[in-house]
C-alpha cells in the first residue's frame, strides 16, 4: 500500500506519514518498493512484532527517577511508573497480528 493510500485511508498528512513509513522501515519493520504496485509491505513476522516494538521506535519508554524530590512527588513517581510497566506489559503482549486481527473484527 502506498503512503498516499494509507494517508487518505487515515485521513493524516502524507508528508508525516512517509516519514513515520521510512523510519519504521530503517528499522526493519517495513519493506518499501519504489514505483508501479509499490508502496509498504510488513518485513517482520506479525506473530513476533509487538505494538512496543513501534512505539519504543517513536517514543521514549524509560521513565527518569528523581531522587531529591519530596516524599510526596517520589511516591507519585512510583505509581506513575508502576501505571507505566502495567502499560508496557500490555504492548509487549500485542502483536501486530492481534491486532489486524482486531481491527478486522472491528470492520465487520
Amino acid at each position: 500500500m502506498s503512503a498516499a493510500e494509507i494517508a487518505a485511508k487515515y485521513e493524516v498528512s502524507t508528508h508525516h506519514l512517509a516519514k513515520v513509513l521510512n523510519k519504521l522501515a530503517r528499522a526493519g519493520l517495513l519493506r518499501a518498493a519504489r514505483g508501479a504496485g509499490g508502496g509498504y509491505r510488513l518485513a517482520g513476522n506479525a506473530k513476533r512484532v509487538t505494538l512496543m516494538d513501534v512505539i519504543a521506535l517513536f517514543e521514549d519508554i524509560g521513565t527518569p527517577r528523581r531522587r531529591d524530590a519530596p516524599p510526596e512527588k517520589l511516591a507519585l513517581d512510583q505509581v506513575l511508573e508502576e501505571i507505566d510497566e502495567t502499560a508496557r506489559a500490555t504492548f509487549r503482549s500485542i502483536t501486530l497480528d492481534t491486532l489486524r486481527k482486531l481491527v478486522a473484527r472491528a470492520e465487520r
